[in-house]
């Protein structure tokens, strides 16, 4: 059965939104593709997420930010994926203004079938649009460090999701593969750069992951 685990990120308590001038500015990332869901708490200080929160508070002091990175609970094969449990349980948090989406990568490492991804997908934007006053952007999985072409049909359905229904996408699959500097490097170990490799990003990659979101956050001016 398909679990959706959401861990609060801690935010300053006291701030007030200067928009309705009664509560923070409240972010749902929905992701099981960008950084691994269960993790120590240093692991978790390095993921996109805390990333993203310390650059969105130094940009915006007086507003309060709180980010939520649902997850899901999956056995070793992958599954189920964030696809399946969102499609059903709602994914619909109270009271949250921006929807982050990230998908595909669990897809891509068991060749779920790319049709299927973007009607699953489509429906969570949809039950987000519908049901609820709320941005969304989505965000394409980053490629696969050992088969990175694998990835490239989810990211295509994502953009396409995208452009049919006017929602921001944070095309991550391309901002990795056309770096002058190669790609790889951010899913090498630290330590054994030339033997380990990471299923997901490592800290230079989810700094990487944590700018290119923040810009599609700021460009929209939905904080100011």
């Amino acid at each position: 059965m398909a679990v959706l685990l959401v861990c609060a990120i801690a935010c300053t308590a006291g701030t007030t939104d200067r928009r309705t001038g009664e509560r923070g500015f409240k972010i749902v990332i929905l992701d099981d593709s960008l950084c691994p869901g269960r993790t120590t708490e240093t692991q978790a200080g390095e993921c996109y997420c805390r990333i993203l929160e310390k650059m969105l508070e130094e940009k915006h002091g007086t507003v309060d930010v709180e980010l939520v990175r649902a997850e899901t609970g999956r056995d070793p094969s992958g599954h189920p994926s964030l696809l399946e449990s969102a499609t059903t349980s709602s994914p619909l948090k109270p009271g949250t203004d921006l929807y982050l989406i990230s998908c595909g990568l669990n897809e891509a490492q068991n060749r779920y079938p790319a049709d299927e991804f973007y009607n699953r997908l489509s429906a969570i934007v949809d039950t987000i649009e519908k049901q609820a006053d709320a941005t969304v952007i989505l965000v394409t999985t980053p490629p696969l460090v050992d088969r990175p072409r694998a990835s490239l049909p989810y990211a295509l359905q994502t953009k396409r999701i995208g452009l049919s229904r006017d929602v921001p996408v944070v095309d991550l699959y391309t901002r990795f593969t056309t770096l002058e500097s190669g790609w790889r490097h951010l899913y090498q170990d630290a330590v054994a750069p030339d033997a380990v490799y990471y299923q997901y990003p490592n800290r230079k990659g989810q700094e990487l992951i944590a700018r290119q979101v923040f810009q599609a956050i700021t460009s929209l001016d939905i904080l100011e």
